[in-house]
């Protein structure tokens, strides 16, 4: 991948991009993270985009690093 794509992405993030998150509709992603998560872990959220699972993340562990190839989707 390359910075550039992504920053073209990154105008209209949610038209191009296919939500995981978002389409769990059975919350499976959300209760994993809140089962397994404990303020003395840190995640890695490495290609966060626009930061869809970094709210959850911060709400259920103790620390969250989330980069992004492209600057301007952060």
């Amino acid at each position: 991948m390359d910075e550039k794509y992504w920053d073209k992405v990154a105008g209209d993030y949610d038209g191009e991009i296919f939500s995981v998150f978002e389409q769990d509709r059975n919350g499976v992603i959300r209760s994993h993270i809140e089962r397994f998560g404990s303020s003395e872990l840190t995640a890695g959220d490495f290609g966060c985009g626009v930061g869809k699972f970094v709210g959850v993340l911060a709400e259920n562990l103790g620390r969250v690093h989330a980069v992004d190839l492209s600057e301007d989707l952060l």
